[in-house]
């Protein structure tokens, strides 16, 4: 629970004549991680005879399905398909043949009639603002003494335009219909350039199709074009649709089934070979290890079995072994830099101590509660996204602590609980104002004694840290288990110094002894570390003071929710506001514990990754990636 699973290094020798077969069996266990291995005299890896094959017919359907239509594909009742790799090879070809290479023409005739069918439109936009020169046959336009030009106009600038050509002088005659933004300019061909003109005034020159006579007629030849390339796309669509609703399944069962041969092709690529044996490396939890070994053996002399002796400096891949009620926060331990297989698994104690650092912050009553609720709609909402879902586990688990705590501090929703009865007993209910109990101390007047408790915790958490990177190195590195234990004997010896000599929490008594442990492991320290061991000590009064933020982020919510309750709190003297003010305070409140929540998450994961984490955990850890089938993963 606190270490990764036990793991085993293998190493498989077998004829390459019996590869197929084993790797098959592999395959299916799903319980051997396969690393590319190497050694001298022999040759490096190469996929299986017949990959380029597989890929080639994998890459065909993939095509063909993505050609197909959609509706039909999600429909396709695909079944895992009882048959060989070699026999899928020849089963795609063939249903390439029937279906690929028309479905690829369809795709090719239909992206090209969409194409004129989005020109025609495009006609049909440009001729709809025509409509202002309803009746005239532009072919009469253009004759050897005549000329025009077509363009669309800003409105705003349609008189400037008018203007600037009048001024130009020549044989010049503009129609600008008010608003169109359309002008048609017909001028005499021995007319003066009016090129700037028309650039100034961002005049955009409309092209005509060629043949064109009166908008009217256009029009009408447009649309019964339109309605040509509609009915030519329907007819496509139906066909695809149709060989698609025929074909989909087989295509999506074939790709199932290439997919695994492709891997298992692929796979001999890590393997290491003579010229008649082949060498597989990898790794397989310890409690999967005889299946391997009834799996090897299944091939008789074929294969042979070595459990391998992991090397001094390997790192065997990570399979995390928590309980399931600690699974949302494998989310932190996963992200934020894996533990090696030869260190401790955080996950249980951030199951432990992050609820209850979050629960102090947050450490009220009502907020705890609606935690709850919003963190079951996070669940609900994103029960399919693994942050999201993991996210919303660590608020759920974490807001009882945060309702205990608020019955210590005797907070609810920025009031004690005799506050809510007095709220109450003014609209009449037949409460009593007297207390039930007294919180054990309010955050916010009691300051000084709640910053001196998260100081002790963040101590407390330190030093936990230290003990657990002593353990971590205790078997393979003593000499830096010996250094954790001489950090924690500076930051104790530290502490008892401050706390007796500087503050007068303890007994003087205690200075001398504090002083002696304190200089004692700071000269162990830098005996183990060098001058650099003593330089971070000033770093590890940062790391303690900085579980001040567990009272500074508390007491900041405590004050704002105080603002809440002062400025909205429906009260009888409110008279009908009241109305108006009782679901604005929910709201608030609501929003305030969402702020908590967030704020709490950001905070507590800082000082866990941070300030504890960073005191036993190295990191580099890999997850186990087993060679297994898509559905095993």
């Amino acid at each position: 629970m606190l270490k990764p699973a036990k793991m085993k290094k293998i190493r498989v020798f077998a004829l390459k004549s019996k590869l197929p077969p084993l790797i098959k069996s592999l395959h299916e266990a799903g319980v051997v991680e396969i690393r590319k291995f190497r050694a001298e005299g022999l040759m490096p890896g190469r996929p299986l005879a017949f990959f380029d094959d597989v890929s080639m017919q994998l890459v065909r359907l993939r095509s063909m399905v993505s050609l197909m239509d959609k509706d039909a594909v999600s429909a396709a009742n695909a079944k895992a398909a009882d048959i060989t790799g070699e026999a899928a090879v020849k089963e795609a070809d063939r249903l390439n043949s029937a279906a690929g290479e028309r479905l690829k023409a369809i795709a090719t005739g239909v992206s090209a009639i969409s194409e004129e069918v989005s020109k025609i439109n495009s006609q049909l936009k440009i001729i709809s603002k025509l409509d202002a020169f309803k009746g005239m046959d532009f072919s009469r336009l253009s004759t050897k003494s005549l000329a025009f030009v077509l363009g669309e106009v800003p409105n705003a600038k349609i008189e400037m335009l008018k203007s600037r050509i009048g001024e130009a002088g020549g044989d010049y005659n503009i129609l600008a219909p008010e608003g169109r933004g359309i002008a048609l300019i017909i001028y005499g061909r021995g007319s003066p350039s009016i090129d700037h003109i028309l650039v100034e005034s961002g005049f955009s020159a409309v092209q005509l199709p060629e043949g064109f006579r009166t908008p009217e007629e256009e029009h009408s030849k447009l649309k019964l074009q339109l309605e040509e390339k509609k009915k030519a796309l329907k007819t496509a669509e139906e066909e695809r649709k149709a060989l698609s609703e025929k074909h989909a399944k087989k295509a999506l069962e074939l790709i199932d089934v290439l997919g695994i041969e492709s891997e298992r092709a692929e796979i001999s690529s890590r393997f290491a070979f003579s010229s008649t044996i082949s060498v597989i490396e990898g790794w397989v939890q310890e409690s999967d290890f005889e299946k391997v070994k009834k799996l090897v053996g299944a091939m008789g002399e074929n294969a042979v079995l070595e459990d391998v002796e992991i090397g001094e400096h390997e790192q065997p891949p990570i399979v995390l072994d928590n309980p399931g009620y600690s699974h949302p926060f494998e989310f932190i331990t996963k992200s934020f830099s894996l533990p090696n297989y030869f260190e401790l698994d955080p996950t249980v104690i951030y199951f432990i101590g992050l609820p209850i650092i979050y629960g102090m912050i947050v450490g009220d009553v009502l907020y705890g509660l609606l935690s709850l609720i919003i963190a079951s709609w996070f669940l609900k909402k994103f029960s399919k996204s693994y942050i999201m879902s993991s996210v919303a586990g660590i608020w759920y688990i974490s807001a009882f602590p945060s309702i205990f705590f608020g019955l210590i501090f005797d907070e609810w929703g920025g009031m004690s609980h005799a506050g809510w009865f007095e709220v109450l007993a003014q609209w009449g209910l037949p409460l009593s104002t007297t207390p039930l109990y007294h919180g054990v101390f309010s955050r916010l007047h009691d300051f000084p004694l709640l910053l001196g408790i998260t100081l002790l915790i963040g101590m407390i958490h330190v030093g936990l840290g230290f003990v657990l990177g002593a353990v971590n190195l205790w078997g393979h590195h003593r000499k830096h288990a010996y250094a954790k234990l001489a950090w924690l004997g500076a930051e104790i010896g530290g502490a008892f110094a401050v706390c007796s000599g500087f503050l007068g929490l303890l007994p003087s008594a205690f200075l001398m002894p504090a002083m002696a442990v304190l200089v004692i492991s700071v000269a162990v320290l830098i005996y183990l570390e060098g001058a650099v061991g003593a330089l971070e000590l000033p770093g590890l009064v940062g790391n303690i003071l900085s579980y001040a933020r567990i009272a500074a982020v508390g007491v900041s919510g405590v004050v704002l929710a105080e603002i809440i309750n002062e400025f909205f709190m429906p009260l009888p003297q409110a008279g009908l506001l009241a109305i108006v003010m009782l679901p604005l305070l929910v709201a608030l409140h609501m929003m305030n514990t969402f702020i908590a929540m967030f704020e709490s998450l950001i905070q507590v994961g800082r000082l866990n990754i941070i300030e504890f984490k960073s005191k036993f955990v190295e990191g580099g850890g890999m997850l186990f990636s087993p060679f297994a089938l898509r559905y095993k993963k």
